[in-house]
């Protein structure tokens, strides 16, 4: 695909173009048109509004019409352009780390309620951070109100330590976040208050899924075959990671809650267990105390 060589392109008519590009292939071809047109020109979605009638030079345009054609290929907008916004925060994102979902920001929701129930210094580990983006949110959100805390982020892949490192300095949050490259049960023990995850639980025979999932790092995705691998391994931790009053807090995939529950109670027997449902009235965190 290339553009008109003989006719110059307003800002307006790229993105018109790239809307219907992307038409067949996307669920918002007007958003990922934004973005992507906005990363070549290092523009906001709103200048991209403001600056409406301005035309683009031959070189923007064709990189523009690059990367429309890998986003036909389904790679995700956010690898293309190398960042994606979670709790309001722009986080670096690469192949390397898991791409932060909306639904994620529940576990931040919820581990910040709970974050009241417990004095100073608050404790609090994030198993598998990836991007960090839910170790970065919340401590963000604990810094903003004062709280003293302690925040260890954890992920056996060193390439995803240094992209969180990067997002932490970013922010101004690399002194409150201490990253280490670890497995999650290997040499890691604390009392602490809050453990949250956001771990692997997509079943090995849902690669089929989306196209796209195929550009993310599949051990950050997949958990054997009935996607429960990783939270097997996370329940027989618990019992020296957390404190006597502490709580875990684990994202959860659709429909599973079910075998969750059946597992945990297997595990750790006495545990209590209860879910927290997302927007779209799924259950989507589940919360585990010791009991």
């Amino acid at each position: 695909m290339s553009a008109n060589p003989n006719k110059a392109w307003t800002i307006t008519e790229a993105l018109g173009f790239g809307r219907n590009e992307l038409a067949d292939i996307s669920t918002t071809p007007e958003l990922d048109a934004q973005l992507l047109l906005g990363f070549v020109l290092d523009i906001s979605r709103l200048e991209l509004v403001v600056e409406a009638k301005k035309g683009i030079e031959d070189e923007a345009r064709n990189r523009f019409c690059r990367l429309l054609e890998r986003r036909k290929n389904r790679e995700p907008v956010a690898y293309l352009i190398g960042k994606k916004e979670f709790w309001g925060l722009e986080l670096e994102v690469t192949p390397k780390v898991l791409i932060p979902r909306p639904d994620t920001e529940l576990i931040v929701e919820t581990a910040l309620t709970f974050s009241a129930d417990y004095t100073d210094p608050l404790l609090v580990f994030d198993m598998g951070t990836g991007s960090g983006c839910i170790a970065l949110a919340l401590s963000f959100e604990l810094k903003r109100r004062a709280r003293n805390f302690f925040m260890l982020a954890a992920d056996r892949s060193l390439e995803a330590i240094q992209v969180a490192k990067r997002n932490a300095q970013k922010h101004n949050l690399e002194r409150n976040i201490n990253f280490v490259c670890s497995d999650w049960n290997s040499a890691i023990g604390h009392d602490f208050d809050l453990v949250i995850s956001n771990p692997p639980y997509l079943m090995e025979n849902d690669k089929e899924i989306s196209a796209e999932l195929k550009f993310e790092p599949q051990s950050a995705l997949y958990a054997g075959k009935d996607g429960l691998n990783d939270y097997r391994r996370i329940f027989q931790a618990l019992p020296k990671l957390l404190s006597a009053q502490g709580v875990f807090l684990g994202e959860i995939g659709y429909g599973q809650a079910h075998q969750i529950q059946a597992l945990a109670k297997k595990i750790l027997p006495r545990v209590q267990i209860e879910f927290h449902y997302d927007l779209r009235k799924i259950q989507r965190v589940v919360e585990i105390r010791m009991g």
